[in-house]
């Protein structure tokens, strides 16, 4: 057997044995335990901490920023600064913020409203802004989230298919412009149903002019445009949205994209999102994904089916391989450490192809990692600051953000 069909398998049984261990465990549970971790890391816990005066009153301590050693919030705005270098890219410094907050009138019960920001600049002039936001109002909550992003960080291109050679390797500079808005709402218990508009524009610069990008003539290397108006749906019955022990998850979407909305290319875009939570003893977790992605039609390359640098296929670098269809499967056991420190163990198995009958099992690719969470704030209005170490191609990957990553 070869080597990599050997470790593909090891790696799928590892995973396995993640979940029938969850499994057995859970059912020792006869009704959903709260998390006793979290309700530890956040009893008392506020945005200002509290420390008690001579006198046995309780005070504020005073809201100011520290940065050694760093408190991670100022204001009820949480924050994660990042120091990044790469060769393409070079030096470059950002930031990660997130503000939690509940509108007026708003249940306690629902989720609680969200802004997030994430930039970055570098040495050699590139540079990344992203702001997106999720608002929850009303009983039944509606949820009206939309996104805006802008970058023009440089990426690599392979070629397109799940066995590209690194020494493909051709480096380019998008310009790209994204945004959408999605809004969504209840129908029946558990189930919300929306409608999804989306639009992205791309410019492709400094591209090498000996390669695939222009030799082959691929699709989407010149300003273009994609446009969709599509319909998504989600089934939530996990225990808590935030930091959830049981239950299951399921998203998906379908999107259109055509000329109608003043777009360059017809093609729809598929996706599917299962995730799945085991309770495991002493307040831990065992989580488990399912993730499908497929577009039909003549699409650009860069709305192609994509491995690598986001949280399902952690391990490889950012559009490392593409293709019409991406499956991944991933497990992972979260565990409490100390205090607000938590950590993370997780392995997983993906790839892509240009149809669902063209996967195999003995080819898709491994990934396996560990990483730490630090719980910040309160339960009702407080982030997770997540770091990951993720080895699945020629070089390990790291990962810093707020909240999990499924």
């Amino acid at each position: 057997m070869h080597f990599m069909a050997l470790r593909n398998r090891l790696t799928f049984l590892f995973a396995w044995t993640l979940v029938l261990v969850g499994v057995g465990a859970s059912s020792s549970f006869a009704a959903p335990v709260p998390p006793s971790h979290i309700s530890d890391v956040f009893h008392g816990a506020r945005f200002h901490a509290d420390s008690e005066s001579s006198d046995g009153a309780t005070t504020a301590e005073p809201d100011r920023l520290r940065l050694f050693p760093p408190r991670l919030y100022y204001g009820g705005v949480f924050y994660l600064p990042k120091i990044t270098y790469s060769k393409d890219r070079g030096v470059g410094g950002g930031a990660y913020i997130y503000y939690p907050f509940r509108l007026s009138g708003t249940s306690a019960s629902i989720p609680a409203s969200a802004l997030r920001a994430h930039g970055r600049i570098t040495l050699k002039g590139q540079a990344l802004a992203d702001f997106s936001s999720d608002f929850y109002f009303g009983n039944a909550p509606w949820r009206v989230g939309f996104k805006v992003a802008y970058s023009d960080l440089a990426e690599r291109f392979y070629g397109i298919g799940p066995d590209t050679p690194a020494e493909n390797k051709e480096v380019y500079r998008p310009q790209r412009l994204r945004t959408y808005l999605e809004v969504a709402r209840p129908f029946v218990q558990h189930l919300s149903l929306g409608l999804r508009l989306e639009y992205e524009n791309v410019l492709l610069r400094d591209l090498d002019p000996k390669g695939q990008l222009v030799r082959k003539e691929i699709k989407g290397t010149n300003r273009q445009t994609v446009g969709a108006l599509g319909i998504l749906a989600s089934w939530d019955g996990r225990d808590d949205a935030s930091f959830p022990r049981r239950g299951i998850y399921i998203e998906g979407f379908y999107l259109p994209f055509n000329e109608t909305l003043r777009g360059d290319f017809d093609f729809e875009n598929h996706n599917l999102d299962v995730r799945v939570y085991f309770p495991m003893p002493g307040g831990n977790a065992l989580a488990n994904q399912f993730f499908y992605y497929a577009v039909r039609g003549e699409p650009p390359f860069w709305r192609y089916a994509s491995l690598g640098g986001r949280e399902h296929t952690r391990g490889y670098r950012k559009d490392r391989y593409l293709d019409r269809v991406l499956v991944a499967f991933q497990s992972e056991l979260r565990f409490h450490l100390v205090s607000r420190l938590s950590g993370a163990a997780f392995a997983g198995l993906g790839d892509v192809a240009p149809s669902l009958s063209h996967l195999e099992l003995e080819h898709m690719k491994p990934s396996v990692g560990g990483g730490l969470r630090v719980h910040l704030g309160s339960k009702d209005r407080g982030a997770t600051g997540r770091f990951d170490v993720a080895l699945g191609g020629t070089s390990p990957q790291l990962y810093l953000a707020f909240g999990e990553a499924f």
